[in-house]
């Protein structure tokens, strides 16, 4: 009996030893599931796969609605959650200055992160969380009920107006007067449908929105900038795991932040080839 209570130990050791150690896991709420598709997704992707490369930690996405979002992140259901900026600045206010911050330029929006990334990292920190990442989320379009290509296009429509969209400034000053409706993530399509909107400048990222909006027969119309939010992270995002392995991560997502600026860039200047091949100049104006 001794002999095999000794070997029953010994295997129930050598058992314990062998079984792998339990994955971190980092639950980061989104907008849009990882995959294919636009810069962002695939960003996400990418994040995710780098980081279990090392077999310490595994990124659970889950799939929410900005209101959700913001709620799951304060009530720390999630680690980390990828915000725009207008629901970032619920966290800290000032971070609303990202909020489609380059209308004109790509390059307008790399000097807006140099000269204010510092400190917005050190408000979000004393309110107790941590930004891992300014994102460039992407670009926005017009959809619209008729094609848009020139100023004098937008003569007589109504366009929803996003909450500290600076969007609207810029078109004012090109067009002049321009009827608006307040919209919200969550009322964009009851605008559409109910007629109170003709055009919608939209996130590239809201599928569902675009979705309703094709089969609407509306006109898919001009891309007028890159669009931003952050990648934001309740300060005990990295408990349980070494300093060396956080270190790794806050790595791997500042790479990401790159590689999805340089694929934004690219789709940018693709955009303004085909809209000046279609004869269109209101791409070029708001960039001007």
């Amino acid at each position: 009996m001794k002999i095999e209570a000794s070997a029953l130990l010994a295997a129930a050791l050598l058992t314990a030893r062998a079984a792998p150690a339990e994955l971190k896991e980092l639950r980061i709420a989104v907008i849009v599931e990882p995959g294919k598709g636009n810069p962002w997704a695939k960003g996400q992707q990418a994040l995710a796969e780098e980081v279990a490369r090392d077999g310490q930690v595994h990124v659970n996405y889950v799939p929410r609605t900005e209101a959700r979002l913001v709620d799951e992140l304060k009530a720390g259901s999630v680690d980390c959650a990828t915000l725009p900026a207008i629901s970032a600045s619920e966290f800290y206010p000032a971070a609303i200055v990202g909020q489609f911050p380059g209308v004109r330029t790509l390059a307008k929006f790399q000097e807006l992160v140099r000269k204010t990334r510092a400190d917005i990292a050190a408000g979000f920190a004393a309110n107790g969380y941590e930004m891992l990442s300014w994102w460039l989320f992407g670009f926005y379009t017009f959809q619209s009920k008729v094609p848009v290509r020139v100023p004098d296009d937008l003569s007589g429509l109504t366009m929803c107006a996003w909450p500290g969209d600076s969007i609207q400034n810029a078109l004012s000053n090109i067009v002049g007067s321009i009827k608006q409706t307040r919209c919200l993530t969550s009322n964009v399509l009851q605008k559409v449908e109910s007629g109170a909107a003709d055009v919608v400048p939209l996130p590239v990222f809201f599928s569902e929105q675009h979705q309703v909006l094709n089969k609407m027969k509306f006109v898919w119309g001009e891309s007028v900038g890159p669009l931003s939010g952050f990648l934001l992270c309740r300060k005990s995002w990295s408990d349980g795991m070494s300093a060396i392995e956080a270190a790794r991560i806050r790595q791997i997502v500042l790479k990401q932040e790159e590689k999805i600026e340089q694929a934004v860039e690219a789709f940018e200047a693709g955009a303004l080839q085909r809209a000046r091949g279609r004869g269109s100049v209101l791409s070029a104006k708001l960039r001007s």
